[in-house]
């Protein structure tokens, strides 16, 4: 893949990681522990689907769910 383009099926991978964290209700940590996860790589990927829905978004697009809240920041 050319650098810059972006992994689809990744995206789609971590959209779905994102998702089931949300409703397990597991912290960061216990979730990236059980799962195989490292904690940096989970931030970078709930980060990056924040910034994609929001520029999907100020472009017309829909914009979904990643999982990253503004009080989130706080958090990390």
């Amino acid at each position: 893949m050319a650098r810059g383009q972006r992994d689809l099926g990744l995206e789609r991978q971590w959209r779905e990681r994102m998702a089931v964290w949300r409703a397990s209700r597991l912290s960061v940590h216990d979730f990236c522990q059980q799962r195989g996860l490292t904690e940096p790589t989970f931030h970078y990927w709930r980060r990056e689907l924040w910034l994609r829905d929001v520029a999907a978004s100020t472009t017309g697009m829909s914009c979904r769910r990643s999982g990253f809240r503004l009080t989130d920041q706080a958090e990390a």
